[in-house]
Formats: C-alpha cells, sequence, structure tokens
C-alpha cells in the first residue's frame, strides 16, 4: 500500500507538497514571528481609530480562504459587515469608510489587482498582502501598507502565511482578534500533524483510511454557517490536490431543499463528509440528516474531527486535517498534487484580456 510507501511517495509527489503540508504548524509560528519583527515596524498609527462601515477581503482561490476563516473566527464578535470578494470587479458599496485588504499570494492574480486598483481609486482604507509580484511593486509605489510574507510555496499552501496578515491588519482596527489565539491553533495543528503525517501507518491514520474510503467518490461536505470556511476549504483541496470534483453546501439550509434530491443519485458513487457541529442544536440536526441518507441507501457518511476550545483552533484543526486527507487522496489516485494543469490553461487563456486590464489600470492611477 504506498499510502505506508516513503519510495512511491517520492514518485508521485514531486514537487513535495506533503512537506508543506506538514510544515503548516511552523509557517504559522514563522509568519506571527514576523508580526513581532518586521510588520510591527510599519508605521500604522493613523490607521488606528478609524471609522470603518464594511469590509472587504478581495482574492481567489487560496489567497481568498483566510478572510472565509477569519469571518467564521469574528462570526460572534464583528459588528461590521465582512465579506471575502471573489471577483475582478469591487462591490459598489465600497467606499472612503470601507476597509479593504487584497490578497494575492503571488501578487500577480488579475481579478485581485483589478479590485485594489478600484479601491485605490474610490480612496478606500487599503491594504494589500503578498510575497511580492505586481501587487508588492504597486502598493509601494502608492504608499500602500504593504505586508510580506513567505515565498516558494503553491497558493493553496500559504494560508498559514496569509492568515495571520489578515489578522494582524483587522487588529489595527479594534477588532476581537487575539494573535494568540493563533499561537495556540497552531499548537492544536500539531496534534493533527501527529495523528496524519506520511510516517504514521495507515492503520492508526484516520485521514489516510478516510482517503481510501472515499477514494473514486464524489464528496459533498456539509457545515453550519460559522464553519463554512472549512468546507469551503476541504472542497478547494480535493478539487486542486486530488483533482476530484467536491461541493459544499451549509446546514441547515440543505435540509430543506437539497436533501429531497438525493434519491436520484447512485449510492455508489457519492460520499458525505460532514463537520462536526458545536452546539446541542447542530448536532441534532446533523444526526436527522445523517438518518435520512442511509434511509435513502447511502452508507458512506464521515466525520471531519474538530479539535480545540477557541474558535480559531476549532477552525484550522479541521481544515488541517482536510489538508491531508486531499492529499492522501491524489496520492491513491496516483496523482501528483501539485501541478495544477487546468487552471494553468485557464490563466493562460486570459492573461491577454487580464493583462490589458490591470495595464489600463495601472496607467490610470500612477
Amino acid at each position: 500500500m504506498h499510502l505506508n510507501n516513503f519510495s512511491k511517495l517520492n514518485e508521485i509527489d514531486k514537487f513535495g507538497m506533503i512537506n508543506f503540508i506538514e510544515e503548516a504548524p511552523n509557517y504559522l509560528r514563522l509568519t506571527l514571528n514576523s508580526i513581532k519583527t518586521e510588520w510591527n515596524s510599519l508605521n500604522l498609527k493613523k490607521y488606528e481609530g478609524l471609522e470603518i462601515n464594511n469590509i472587504v477581503i478581495s482574492g481567489v482561490g487560496g489567497s481568498a480562504i483566510s478572510g472565509d476563516i477569519i469571518i467564521d473566527w469574528i462570526w460572534e464578535k464583528s459588528l461590521i459587515p465582512i465579506i471575502v470578494n471573489r471577483d475582478y470587479r469591487l462591490p459598489r458599496f465600497a467606499g472612503e469608510k470601507t476597509l479593504v485588504i487584497a490578497v494575492s499570494y503571488s501578487g500577480d492574480t488579475f481579478e485581485t489587482l483589478t479590485q485594489f486598483y478600484e479601491a485605490y481609486k474610490r480612496k478606500c482604507i487599503l491594504f494589500s498582502v503578498s510575497s511580492g509580484g505586481k501587487l508588492k511593486e504597486i502598493s509601494e509605489k502608492l504608499n500602500i501598507p504593504f505586508l510580506k510574507v513567505k515565498e516558494g510555496l503553491p497558493p493553496r499552501a500559504a494560508l498559514p502565511c496569509l492568515l495571520p496578515a489578515i489578522a494582524y491588519i483587522l487588529s489595527k482596527f479594534e477588532f476581537s482578534i487575539s494573535l494568540s489565539e493563533l499561537e495556540a491553533a497552531a499548537n492544536k495543528m500539531d496534534e493533527i500533524k501527529k495523528e496524519c503525517k506520511f510516517s504514521r501507518k495507515l492503520e492508526e491514520n484516520l485521514a489516510k483510511k478516510m482517503a481510501l474510503n472515499i477514494i473514486g467518490k464524489y464528496p459533498v461536505i456539509y457545515a453550519f454557517a460559522n464553519m463554512s470556511s472549512v468546507a469551503r476549504r476541504i472542497k478547494d483541496q480535493i478539487n486542486e490536490n486530488s483533482k476530484t470534483p467536491a461541493k459544499f453546501e451549509f446546514l441547515p439550509e440543505a435540509c430543506h431543499n437539497e436533501v429531497e434530491g438525493i434519491h436520484s443519485l447512485e449510492k455508489e458513487n457519492f460520499c458525505f463528509l460532514f463537520v462536526e457541529g458545536q452546539e446541542k442544536m447542530e448536532e441534532e440536526i446533523i444526526k436527522a440528516f445523517k438518518e435520512v441518507l442511509r434511509e435513502n441507501g447511502f452508507i458512506n457518511i464521515y466525520d471531519v474531527p474538530v479539535k480545540g476550545e477557541k474558535k480559531i483552533e476549532k477552525i484550522l484543526s479541521s481544515i488541517y486535517f482536510g489538508d491531508f486527507l486531499s492529499f492522501y487522496l491524489s496520492l491513491a489516485s496516483k496523482i501528483d498534487p501539485t501541478i495544477t494543469r487546468n487552471i494553468q490553461k485557464y490563466k493562460k487563456r486570459i492573461s491577454e484580456e487580464a493583462y490589458k486590464l490591470t495595464n489600463f489600470f495601472t496607467h490610470s492611477i500612477l
């Protein structure tokens, strides 16, 4: 079984995705250390206490998921509307009292760049985060506060670098964000790593066992709205790492529509993953939904484990489990998880028009 075989691992995982995954807790700590050393030297005094009506986190793909995590993290604390905008246009409501955080790991994502340019023209309160690229270059020219994160990672593996950067920015606006909670979350991720790392044998590794159970099936991931980032991230990781179609839906909404459509599905081709509920009512809703699934003949039903006391610990522990799961699913399918051929094909086809658009904005504001 090549889920235990190191030689097979190197044959399939040619670019070392497992190393990026297993290093995630350390990347998180490294970025938190950047806050104490590099980022605290940024002169952000003028932003403290500014009135903010709403927040837009601009990004797509692996660069956007950190925004979803932030929303779930401060779900019960924030009184200010906050969205993640996965588009090349900024929402119409964004204006001078909108905080816009443009996030592109590469710094060259055209959808993020065009939102950045539009936010600048509308005089939004603007920040940017990347490992370099055009976003860094333009931010420095326009004197926009810019946070540089570690280079050299696949964007989906950069989550533990991008998340603290966004959290740090929001903390400057007196949000109820405790960066020390991220340090505790890194420790909780270490627990997941111990249980799911590649060197842990299949028989003792829940992520490996689940991957073998769902191989060749269409995963549907369910979560409540306050843990929606977990469902989205697992879906995205299965798409990118495992090259497998997947979808996510919210509870209890799916209980009022989607559940009625499942009877026509081919039972052996689908599997259902539930992000564990955090309250008694959530547990009861999941229990009832599972019972309906089983009554309709579905047997491939699994729970995504959630660990920790604080909200961010729960979010990151379950996301981290999903990262391992998607990797082992790719390994079991004998697919290199790092290469994303279809994404690159899309980017190549759109590159000419994207270049024209970003070039137009660049010349219009410089």
